[in-house]
C-alpha cells in the first residue's frame, strides 16, 4: 500500500493542505496555540486538504495520528478518523460543520449528507452489543477526555506538550460507498455492523482493507508555541513529564 511512497514532510503534489507551510508546518489555527471557541473543549477547527483523485475509487476514508505520542501513553493517539468522504477534499472546518449537523439531530445514526467521523483517543466510552455505554480504561489523564461519547467523533488538533509534533494523515481510496463497510463486531453469534454510527479505529481498518484501491499520505509537524508549556497547558497539565526543549 506504501511501496510508492517518497517520505517526507510537508505538501506533496498528490496530497496537499494549504494550512502548511513551505517548511512542513501545520498553521497555529488548527491545534493548541488558537484560541479554541466551540462547542468542545479541544482544539477542533479540521484544515482544507485536497488529493489527487485515486482510481477506481468511489469514496474516501482518512486517518490521521501521531507516532510520537508513544513517549507518553505507549502508542499512537487518532486524532481523526473519518468515512463518507466522497469528493477529493475536505474543506476548511468541516469537521466541526457536520459533527454540528449530527448533534443537532439528537440520533446516534449519521446521516449520507455529513462525514461520519469516528472516535478519536481523547474518548473513554464503547458501545456493547446492546447499546449500553460502558467506560473504557483510558490511561490519558482526564484533562485529556472528551466531556461525553459524542465529543470525541470529531478532529482534534495537535496537543502535544512537546515543542515539535510529527503527524501523519493517510487518505484511503475505497472502491464502495460508506454504507457498504461492514465490520464484525461478534464472532459468537456473528454480528455484522455499519460505519454510520459512531465506531473506533480498529472498526474502520477491518471495514476497508478488502476495498482499498489507493491512498495517500501526507506527514507535517506542528509547532508547540513557548507559552503552552507543560505548566500552561490546559490540556496536558496532568501528564507526568517535562517538556522537552
Amino acid at each position: 500500500m506504501y511501496k510508492n511512497i517518497k517520505w517526507r514532510v510537508g505538501n506533496r503534489d498528490e496530497i496537499y493542505s494549504p494550512a502548511i507551510d513551505s517548511r512542513g508546518y501545520l498553521s497555529n489555527k488548527y491545534g493548541i496555540n488558537s484560541c479554541n471557541k466551540n462547542i468542545t473543549k479541544f482544539p477542533s477547527h479540521s484544515f482544507p486538504l485536497w488529493w489527487k483523485k485515486i482510481s477506481g475509487a468511489k469514496s474516501y476514508a482518512l486517518v490521521m495520528e501521531s507516532y510520537d505520542s508513544n513517549k507518553l501513553i505507549g502508542s499512537q493517539y487518532i486524532h481523526w478518523i473519518v468515512v463518507n468522504i466522497k469528493e477529493n477534499e475536505l474543506y476548511d472546518d468541516q469537521s466541526l460543520l457536520d459533527f454540528v449537523k449530527w448533534k443537532n439531530k439528537k440520533s446516534k445514526n449519521f446521516t449520507k449528507d455529513i462525514l461520519w467521523q469516528g472516535h478519536n483517543s481523547t474518548t473513554e466510552y464503547y458501545f456493547d452489543q446492546n447499546d449500553k455505554k460502558e467506560k473504557l480504561k483510558n490511561n490519558l489523564p482526564k484533562s485529556l477526555l472528551a466531556d461525553n461519547w459524542e465529543d470525541s467523533c470529531i478532529y482534534v488538533g495537535p496537543i502535544s506538550p512537546f515543542v515539535e509534533t510529527h503527524y501523519l494523515v493517510t487518505v484511503f481510496g475505497l472502491d464502495v460507498d460508506a454504507d457498504k463497510l461492514e465490520y464484525i463486531e461478534s464472532f459468537e453469534p456473528l454480528v455484522k455492523s455499519k460505519l454510520n454510527k459512531p465506531f473506533y479505529i480498529g472498526d474502520m481498518l477491518q471495514s476497508i482493507m478488502n476495498h482499498v484501491v489507493g491512498s495517500w499520505t501526507l506527514c507535517f509537524k506542528y509547532k508547540n508555541d513557548s507559552s503552552n508549556s507543560l505548566e500552561n497547558n490546559k490540556y496536558c497539565k496532568d501528564l507526568n513529564i517535562k517538556l522537552k526543549k
